[in-house]
């Protein structure tokens, strides 16, 4: 009897040492903890929990259940201590106290020595400061995604007045030269246009929709220079996005190579075709202006033609990083490759 007593006194007195181990490693790491029996009642808890939920030595034993409810005002928390028990899976939640601080909630059975579960541990690890920092930057974020689309709008009324002013030019003049310079300039413009209305409609700033905005720049540049009667306009344009600093040349590019071929292509013909075609192989775009109209001059030298509209693509392609040809067979194809 007396071996007995000893090997008891000396278990209790490892668990003692245990448990006074386990309570000096918590207080030190700063984490609220609070340790829960069967019943959810308080077993022990670390100096952080005593401040958080205002418990004192001899609150050992309490019921844990309205102690949560008043401070954190919310119902389901004791249910969500019952569920872990009763499944032994962890759960985590962001929770707020009725004094508006935030905290991390982590809910886990813990075991005995013996390898039985004894109850659930309770962890709250004080997030308010990144809360308050999450809020701010989204508050800030808000901010500058408004200014930014303001700013795509009076862009965009800019580039709408400065069309509407050459456009009345444009009807003025008698000069077939200086009204297809006008045209000219009108169109660029357009493909400047209907990338912000791109941008203001989907409030994606750092990339857009290749078939939304080229399908909508055909339109517009179509509606606004009709190609001859007869002539059809095709669009086979995949869909892949860009970021703008990408979409303004090739949209820019796009309207030189179509302008041309509605000016030039079916002079003499009654029909035709365009095709239009944009499509994306692994890191690589490739756009093709193709028409069945009347062709290039005997005399045309791609690289000799010093024409404005042939400068501007070739500036462009360079910015895209890309490669630029033109054949003749049949008709007329243009074709821009460049990198995504």
């Amino acid at each position: 009897m007396a071996a007995v007593n000893v090997e008891l006194q000396t278990k209790v007195a490892d668990l003692s040492r245990s448990n006074n181990d386990m309570n000096n490693l918590l207080a030190g790491t700063g984490i609220a903890t609070v340790f829960l029996d069967h019943q959810l009642r308080i077993l022990r808890f670390t100096p952080t929990a005593s401040e958080l939920i205002n418990l004192i030595p001899g609150d050992e034993g309490r019921p844990v259940a309205h102690i949560l409810s008043n401070l954190f005002g919310y119902d389901r928390m004791v249910e969500d201590v019952r569920d872990v028990l009763d499944t032994l899976v962890p759960k985590k939640r962001e929770v707020q106290t009725t004094e508006g601080k935030w905290f991390n909630m982590g809910i886990l059975p813990y075991r005995t020595l013996d390898n039985v579960i004894e109850g659930v541990v309770i962890n709250f690890v004080d997030i308010t400061d990144r809360k308050k920092a999450d809020d701010e930057i989204r508050k800030q974020l808000s901010e500058k995604e408004t200014l930014l689309q303001e700013i795509h709008h009076r862009i965009k009324n800019n580039i709408t007045s400065v069309s509407i002013l050459l456009s009345t030019q444009a009807r003025s003049t008698r000069n077939p030269e200086a009204l297809s310079i006008l045209q000219d300039a009108i169109g660029r413009l357009n493909s400047m246009s209907v990338l912000y209305e791109n941008l203001l409609i989907r409030q994606e700033y750092e990339a857009s929709s290749v078939k939304s905005y080229v399908e909508g720049l055909v339109d517009s540049l179509v509606a606004a220079v009709p190609p001859p009667e007869g002539v059809a306009i095709e669009k086979c344009i995949s869909d892949f996005a860009l970021v703008p600093a990408r979409l303004f040349p090739l949209g820019i590019i796009i309207n030189e190579l179509l302008t041309n071929v509605i000016k030039y292509a079916f002079v003499g013909k009654d029909s035709g075709v365009v095709t239009i075609s944009l499509t994306e192989t692994g890191s690589r775009a490739t756009l093709t202006v193709e028409d069945n109209g009347i062709g290039l001059p005997e005399n045309y030298q791609t690289g000799e033609t010093e024409g404005f509209g042939h400068t501007l693509v070739n500036m462009l392609t360079d910015q895209l990083g890309g490669r630029f040809f033109i054949e003749s067979d049949d008709g007329t194809t243009s074709v821009l490759e460049f990198d995504l």
